[in-house]
């Protein structure tokens, strides 16, 4: 998944997100992000992931009802490493980055249930 911060109009960011099951892609998606302008690139990409994370948890419970059990976790690959470093050192407690508090919580909560693995760098292609 990735964010694209404050391309559209009125400041807002952009999500794009693709899953692959076994090298195949069974979902993409391209959109606009709703609601507030993101006030950083971090808060972007952690809106993208938050966003996207809703699917991932459906194509898991999807395969979970047609017989796949014991799902490993999902590979977030992540480009932006502030949003990286946020995972990894915690939830800052200052006021620049209490906006996004509940999408942060909700991420490390999938964490925790062990349905996704913590985001890992992926350099873009040159």
């Amino acid at each position: 998944m990735d964010a694209s911060f404050a391309t559209h109009k009125y400041s807002r960011s952009h999500t794009g997100c693709a899953v692959a099951i076994g090298g195949a892609f069974v979902h993409c998606r391209s959109i606009v992000q709703g609601g507030t302008s993101s006030k950083s690139s971090c808060e972007a990409e952690i809106r993208a992931m938050s966003d996207s994370a809703g699917m991932i948890l459906w194509i898991n419970q999807f395969l979970e009802e047609v017989g796949f059990t014991d799902l490993p976790p999902v590979h977030i690959h992540e480009d932006n490493e502030s949003s990286i470093t946020l995972f990894k050192a915690g939830f800052p407690k200052n006021h620049a980055s209490k906006h996004y508090e509940p999408r942060y919580f909700f991420l490390t909560s999938l964490l925790e249930e062990k349905l996704v693995q913590s985001p890992t760098y992926l350099q873009h292609c040159k």
